[in-house]
């Protein structure tokens, strides 16, 4: 009887330090959210430091800050969002693109692929952001960009193995 409240005892025990780990470990990514969101508001300048064609249809945008400052970190799985003034004259147009690189203290990086005209409409614009990323922006453009955001990010201080599983930078089609 005794050996078993010692077990449970040790059992309950370990499930309250793994318990106050988890507590821990969301306070810090709170944390982090928090400080990332009030890095900077509404929209910052960034300049495209490279562009590097990674297929005929496939770019990464390198992006400095135009005002020096320093760049808070990110967490895997989160995106930038960026406001273009695209020629047609309109308000802004406004899209968002996953960082594709771990957080660097000088630069984010955006891999964007350019989306194709549907396949049974060939005639069809193709995806109107994608192109204009892909086919226009240029080294030395100013790009108007949102501080990272988004919540569906990888839990980096959990000791459990993580898979992976990826498709590609694709389109779908049906």
């Amino acid at each position: 009887m005794i050996r078993r409240d010692r077990r449970e005892h040790k059992i309950q025990a370990a499930r309250l330090t793994a318990t106050r780990q988890e507590i821990e470990n969301l306070r810090l990514r709170h944390s982090t959210r928090q400080t990332i969101a009030r890095a900077w508001e509404g929209t910052r300048k960034f300049r495209v430091d490279k562009k590097v064609a990674e297929t005929p249809n496939c770019h990464s945008i390198y992006l400095v800050p135009h005002d020096g400052k320093p760049l808070p970190p990110f967490e895997p799985g989160q995106f930038l969002t960026f406001s273009l003034k695209l020629d047609d004259g309109h308000r802004p147009t406004v899209r968002c693109y996953s960082l594709s690189d771990q957080p660097h203290q000088e630069y984010y990086r955006c891999t964007i692929k350019k989306i194709p005209p549907p396949q049974e409409n060939p005639s069809a614009p193709g995806g109107k952001v994608s192109t204009y990323f892909n086919e226009v922006v240029c080294e030395s453009d100013l790009l108007d960009v949102e501080a990272p955001r988004g919540s569906f990010v990888l839990n980096t201080s959990s000791p459990d193995p993580v898979v992976l599983l990826a498709g590609g930078s694709a389109s779908l089609r049906y």
